[in-house]
């Protein structure tokens, strides 16, 4: 029985990792903070150099309907005058790091402009960001649109 305690012990630890390993975030780390403040700025001035460098080469997106693109979809987007942002807000952010990787939550709303069509946008957020060559990166990003109540 102790023995089958210490390898269940020992499953949950490889599971969960340490204390070490993984921090939630009662408040933002300034390092965070920045990046979504720079994010936002990126998107509402359509600096594609800092897009580039917020998302990695291999991210993945999901938007609010679902549909899935890459990088240079969404820049190529962007560069061509297909998608544009005013006044985004970033609310409610929350950040869970595990090492190098971090798993980062939030409410974003904005007025979207897509392929000449422009609509307010209240969405949450769930993105992964992984720490490469000393700056973080989003590998994987996924929206959820919030529908207004009835």
């Amino acid at each position: 029985m102790k023995t089958l305690l210490s390898l269940f012990a020992f499953c949950l630890s490889l599971i969960c990792g340490t204390a070490a390993e993984r921090s939630v975030s009662k408040s933002v780390p300034p390092e965070f903070a920045k990046l979504y403040a720079q994010f936002d700025a990126a998107l509402v001035k359509a600096d594609l150099a800092v897009l580039d460098r917020l998302y990695a080469k291999e991210v993945v997106m999901i938007d609010t309907d679902g549909v899935v693109s890459g990088k240079e979809e969404f820049l190529q987007l962007i560069r061509t005058g297909q998608y544009s942002v005013v006044n985004p807000v970033t609310s409610e952010l929350a950040v869970r790091i595990h090492g190098r990787t971090a798993v980062v939550t939030s409410v974003w709303q904005a007025t979207e402009t897509v392929k000449g069509t422009t609509a307010p946008i209240h969405a949450r957020f769930t993105e992964t960001w992984v720490k490469r060559s000393g700056r973080w990166e989003i590998v994987a990003s996924q929206g959820t649109a919030i529908k207004s109540p009835k």
